[in-house]
């Protein structure tokens, strides 16, 4: 599935210009006010054993997401046909959630798991989206709007969402969509990627096609008046999650060998933390794949070693958990590669890798490969 995601890696590496080349350095201390670092806390729940897959299918294409605290969604395709399978972390068991003709370019989950939100390509070659339950029933379809499309869930209401239609030569249209109603209001964006704020709003970066640049205001949205008021001068990346929390990465100059990700609570400042840079050399910014538990105020996140080019390092990267509300970290592991991350909707485990293969159990702090047979 994640051979159609050339959007969705856009995501990470967004507009930047041109950057002097970065010596190694060791990396920085940390930047927030807290004056000694605490232990995470420990998680309060005890699970069983998580179970890898007793087989894997010839048809099997990849782990997709998650379902819920237990379950697992995973994506197969046969005779032209696309499957999505919930499978039980601590059963080994699976149960067929959708099922359509063609092929399944993406799933994204609410903020509560109650509505999935796929993409579909059929053998006729029409891209479709349709929002289905969590027992898998149909509540909308979308066709004939685009060639490709994304979806921004509205992390305050579940049935809410941004919807970005791409149309013919890289244009696209802003929707905003209620999936209780049936109507599409058109929402006037320069750029195809927002972040909710609250139920109400929503901020993009307001990058100027004409005159580029590594940096670009940050603007809020107003659904309820369609007006907007720019919050933030000079950003590079923004993201937001649950309970008032968003995340904006800024940089001193183009050839810093750091950038600052300051989280924002009820947007004012709250915490910081310092990034090492990987140099691209072009007009694309790195920035480490993250996941978010709003449960515990855990942010993962992969982080080079030190600062460098991002084509030539080979170092490796840690796998950190940085506890946001204690304003303490604490290094997980090391990976060879850098991966996705997701973690699950109680925070108890994190899915990692480009198809989800690995597991990491919070609890135990073990480390499970869910396709064994492979």
């Amino acid at each position: 599935m994640k051979k159609y995601f050339f959007f969705f890696v856009m995501v990470f590496v967004l507009n930047a210009c041109s950057m002097a080349e970065l010596e190694a350095n060791p990396n920085p201390t940390r930047t927030m006010d807290s004056s000694v670092p605490k232990e995470l806390p420990p998680s309060f729940l005890e699970r069983t054993n998580i179970l890898p897959f007793p087989n894997v299918s010839f048809s099997f294409v990849e782990i997709i997401d998650w379902y819920n605290e237990d379950h697992i969604l995973y994506l197969e395709e046969s005779d032209e046909r696309s499957y999505v399978y919930m499978y039980h972390l601590f059963t080994g068991t699976s149960e067929l959630l959708f099922e359509t003709d063609g092929w399944i370019v993406d799933l994204k989950s609410n903020v509560d798991q109650s509505l999935f939100a796929i993409q579909t390509y059929s053998t006729d070659n029409k891209t479709s989206l349709v929002v289905i339950n969590e027992e898998g029933q149909t509540k909308r379809i979308i066709e004939d709007l685009g060639e490709e499309y994304s979806v921004f869930w509205n992390s305050y209401d579940p049935t809410s969402m941004v919807l970005i239609s791409f149309l013919p030569d890289w244009k696209f249209v802003a929707y905003h969509l209620d999936v209780t109603e049936d109507q599409l209001t058109e929402v006037d964006l320069t750029h195809p990627y927002v972040q909710w704020l609250s139920e109400s709003t929503f901020a993009y970066l307001d990058w100027d096609e004409f005159e580029p640049s590594y940096h670009a205001p940050l603007v809020i949205y107003h659904t309820d008046t369609k007006e907007t008021t720019e919050w933030q001068e000079e950003v590079i990346a923004f993201a937001s999650f649950t309970n008032e929390l968003s995340l904006a990465v800024t940089v001193q100059s183009p050839d810093s060998l750091y950038s600052t990700y300051t989280f924002y609570q009820n947007q004012e400042p709250y915490r910081k933390i310092e990034m090492p840079i990987l140099n691209t050399y072009s007009e694309q910014w790195w920035v480490p794949f993250y996941t978010y538990d709003s449960v515990n105020n855990v942010f993962y996140y992969l982080r080079p070693k030190y600062s460098s080019d991002y084509f030539s390092y080979e170092d490796g990267y840690e796998l950190v958990a940085y506890d946001v509300k204690e304003d303490s970290e604490r290094k997980i592991t090391t990976f060879d590669q850098h991966e996705p991350l997701s973690v699950s909707p109680s925070g108890d485990a994190v899915l990692i890798g480009n198809r989800y293969e690995r597991i990491y159990d919070v609890d135990r702090g073990n480390m499970i490969y869910l396709l064994e047979d492979e």
